[in-house]
């Protein structure tokens, strides 16, 4: 779980972690996650387990929170939003965060909810440019408090849980999906609800398989 100023604070936060000595990865697993801080939702359900959240990411996912940083980082206009008994906390900047949006937004075709959003992808290393960047080829989003309110996500940590163990056991080619690069986006869309859908309450598994919540295919605007 890892603030996330801006786009390129991820981008760069990638390189280096993709390219360090030992790990030299070519696709990592990473979550987007839109949330401000009055939300109810990231109050309750998301920000309690932080720390918990980020211990159990381990070495296989990064989740980061798009306008949050450091609070040893804070600007003029940061809120302190997340202040642990360890660490230096996290502040929010509605500017960053509104910045993020719009780049997302114009690169893609996704659109932010207005809620707390869940954005799931793969991260790629070029390392002939020295560069990471975000793959929405394969990804999927969701709007948590819409599956809340229908009464098809008990709690986010469920949901977490499972795409961490999703994660450990990949192998690598395509984290996101299990599936190699050559997998029709059909399959790659099936394969991604089925993980998530296992997820929810027996009522809901049917009707979910096409619930509106579940936009997972190409988001890449090229």
């Amino acid at each position: 779980m890892l603030p996330a100023p801006s786009y390129q604070d991820v981008c760069s936060s990638l390189r280096e972690y993709m390219s360090s000595s030992g790990r030299q990865k070519e696709v990592r697993l990473i979550g987007l996650i839109f949330c401000q801080p009055n939300s109810r939702f990231a109050k309750d359900e998301i920000f309690p387990a932080l720390d918990y959240f980020h211990c159990r990411s381990g070495e296989h996912v990064n989740f980061y929170f798009a306008g949050y940083c450091k609070a040893y980082e804070a600007r003029a206009g940061d809120v302190m939003v997340i202040t642990p008994a360890n660490g230096p906390g996290w502040v929010f900047n509605a500017k960053a965060f509104n910045n993020f949006r719009q780049h997302l937004e114009h690169t893609t075709t996704w659109r932010y909810s207005g809620g707390s959003d869940f954005v799931l992808a793969n991260a790629r290393f070029d390392s002939n440019r020295n560069e990471a960047y975000l793959d929405f080829q394969s990804a999927l989003s969701i709007t948590f408090e819409r599956l809340q309110h229908d009464g098809a996500l008990a709690n986010v940590g469920i949901l977490f849980e499972k795409v961490f163990k999703h994660a450990e056991t990949c192998d690598g080619t395509d984290p996101t999906w299990g599936f190699s690069d050559n997998a029709g986006k059909t399959a790659i869309g099936s394969a991604f609800k089925s993980l998530i859908v296992s997820v929810l309450p027996a009522p809901f598994r049917q009707d979910a398989k096409e619930a509106f919540h579940f936009v997972s295919k190409d988001l890449s605007r090229w």
